[in-house]
């Protein structure tokens, strides 16, 4: 018997990235505002920090075991992933919903195929 992939139906790895981008639609204007037109490039390493952090807890609970370095770099990795992905998304006129946007992260960040 196959055991399914870490982290449930659909290989969903990165819990947060689903309530996080369901936030971030409803704050839209806050978000276009902070980081598409906004200059302040501690909004973005703030959040980038943040993300960071809910990315290493993500992988510590999927890999516990494991180079800490290594580790750090990949929840930045996705982090960085996660910040480019919203920041394109809330650019342009994409029509792509909060769950497609989350299948393209979980796709895209180390770790997710793990």
């Amino acid at each position: 018997m196959t055991e399914p992939p870490p982290g449930g139906a659909g290989g969903r790895r990165f819990h947060f990235s689903l309530p996080l981008l369901e936030h971030i639609r409803e704050q839209r204007r806050f978000f276009q505002a902070t980081m598409v037109r906004g200059n302040d490039a501690r909004i973005r390493r703030r959040l980038v920090r943040q993300v960071a952090e809910l990315a290493r807890i993500e992988l510590d609970r999927i890999r516990p075991e494991g180079d800490r370095r290594l580790r750090d770099a990949e929840a930045h990795g996705a982090a960085g992933a996660f910040a480019g992905i919203v920041t394109w998304w809330l650019s342009g006129p994409s029509r792509l919903t909060v769950e497609q946007v989350d299948e393209v992260f979980q796709g895209l960040v180390p770790g997710a195929a793990s």
